[in-house]
């Protein structure tokens, strides 16, 4: 994949070798810590940490959320940040049509300003690997979306409600096929959700389809608090994709298994159109989810041992961070990147950006083959021997 051409950029453009930039902060509110055990959370971690400020990790893991299961999840990250890290971890339950709206209130609206939550994810069943937590339809969280912005006794702002926008079947119990499940979420379960609460910050998580950004914009037009995360994936893969080598041959990339599935070349540049708009309610999330890749092990591992492939893309965030960078400042839009990366998420979740600002270089660099944790785990990463040309060197 030639991502130069992809994006349209030429030596010309890049411009100047040893360009610096400064941001106050990356902040990515959308990765999947997985679990220590098996070393993911390790790995996630010490990647995450070379280049973030601020991480919200969203626990997609058996067992039910609770204050206390979401305090010693954080304390199981900080327990795998490398030596005198400084990034901050927060943390967002799913929830399932049984969820209690106070016990999320509880971990939200805290008289210290501490946060348990810092929102919360919504699923519709059968489109994840939710482990049960995830909701039949919308009606059935009705009074956690009130909630998000009533009875509160010490927040001032909307607590996030983050949605995976896709639904697997129409009422009749028909599939609904892939490439529309996001347009139809969005436009009949995540439409209604706006009707119940339109000053709820609403938040569409990896947004794929160009007809969800366009409905966003019309929501907002009417005065809806509508927030759209922009995953880099999404302007660079259409679905295709998962069926063509970087030769050009028929080869099925497992470790290209993620969802929402990539939509076509039109949703594609869109995607990558809207990351140059500088609007302040987009903000990068990059859906960060390590795997394993060990076929011997019977589970837990992207290709396991009877040949099923799982979702997740180990996208590095260095690597990430380097496109979005590459992309906007070759295209004259370096100022739109602190508000992208850094200041847009950091508002809407409520973190406060503390430290040194984060620099950058024009430097090229090549992302590995896997990322390691010892000798027993590792993990494929997407654009492989793909040469980046942004890093952090402070």
């Amino acid at each position: 994949m030639d991502l130069d051409s992809l994006f349209n950029i030429s030596a010309q453009m890049r411009g100047k070798e040893r360009e610096f930039l400064e941001l106050d902060g990356i902040v990515d509110p959308h990765v999947h810590g997985r679990g220590k055990a098996d070393g993911r959370m390790q790995m996630a971690m010490r990647e995450c940490a070379g280049t973030y400020a601020a991480i919200v990790d969203v626990a997609n893991i058996p067992g039910r959320p609770t204050q206390e299961s979401s305090r010693t999840r954080l304390g199981e990250m900080r327990s795998c940040l490398p030596a005198g890290s400084a990034m901050q971890l927060m943390t967002v339950p799913l929830v399932n049509d049984t969820t209690d709206p106070e016990m999320i209130r509880r971990g939200w609206d805290k008289p210290d300003g501490s946060e348990d939550f810092h929102g919360v994810k919504v699923f519709w069943e059968g489109v994840s690997n939710d482990f049960g937590n995830s909701i039949t339809h919308i009606d059935k969280i009705t009074e956690l979306l009130k909630m998000s912005t009533a009875r509160m006794r010490f927040k001032t702002r909307p607590m996030p409600v983050t949605y995976h926008a896709e639904c697997a079947k129409y009422p009749d119990g028909k599939k609904i096929p892939i490439k529309d499940r996001e347009f139809y979420c969005v436009t009949t379960q995540i439409a209604k959700a706006v009707e119940v609460n339109p000053e709820a910050a609403h938040v569409i998580r990896h947004a794929s389809d160009y007809r969800t950004v366009e409905w966003a914009v019309d929501q907002r037009a009417r005065g809806v608090n509508i927030h759209i995360e922009l995953s880099p994936q999404y302007a660079i893969l259409i679905d295709d994709d998962i069926f063509t080598g970087n030769d050009g041959l028929a080869v099925l990339q497992c470790n290209c298994v993620f969802w929402p599935r990539p939509k076509d070349e039109q949703s594609r540049s869109y995607m990558a159109e809207l990351m140059l708009k500088g609007y302040d309610w987009v903000h990068y999330g990059l859906d960060y989810a390590m795997h394993l890749d060990d076929p011997t092990k019977p589970g837990g591992v992207k290709i396991n041992n009877q040949g099923l492939a799982v979702g997740g893309l180990n996208f590095m965030p260095s690597a990430a961070v380097s496109i979005v960078i590459d992309y906007c400042v070759s295209h004259g839009k370096k100022d739109i990147l602190n508000g992208l990366l850094c200041t847009n998420a950091a508002k809407l979740y409520g973190i406060k950006l503390q430290g040194p600002k984060h620099r950058f270089i024009r430097a090229d660099w090549k992302v590995p083959a896997y990322t390691h944790n010892g000798a027993d785990a590792k993990s494929a990463c997407f654009l492989a021997d793909h040469t980046m040309r942004w890093k952090r060197f402070q």
